[in-house]
């Protein structure tokens, strides 16, 4: 699989598709409840319930003059804090 990805995507991965990667990934997104800006915390936000290990790597940035979140979309995310903290408490993430 890493020998078609990796030149079609442009990507140079070790390895691609392990099965304890799609394991981890199924077990955090088959809990998702939320799927617009919060989507990305509460996806951490699982694993880390569930016990995986998040590391934090550095990334190269590059910024879109013009790209910006609105107001709306900032209190959308305050909201989706506030559901991630609900669908802990009620179990949805068991």
């Amino acid at each position: 699989m890493t020998e078609l990805v990796n030149p079609a995507s442009g990507v140079r991965l070790a390895e691609i598709a392990d099965s304890e990667v799609a394991d981890v990934a199924k077990a955090v997104f088959e809990r998702q409840q939320i799927e617009r800006f919060g989507f990305d915390v509460e996806a951490l936000f699982v694993a880390k319930q569930l016990g995986f290990r998040i590391a934090e790597i550095p990334v190269r940035w590059n910024h879109v003059e013009g790209s910006k979140v609105g107001m709306l979309n900032g209190a959308q995310s305050f909201l989706d804090l506030a559901k991630i903290r609900w669908c802990q408490m009620t179990g949805k993430y068991r």
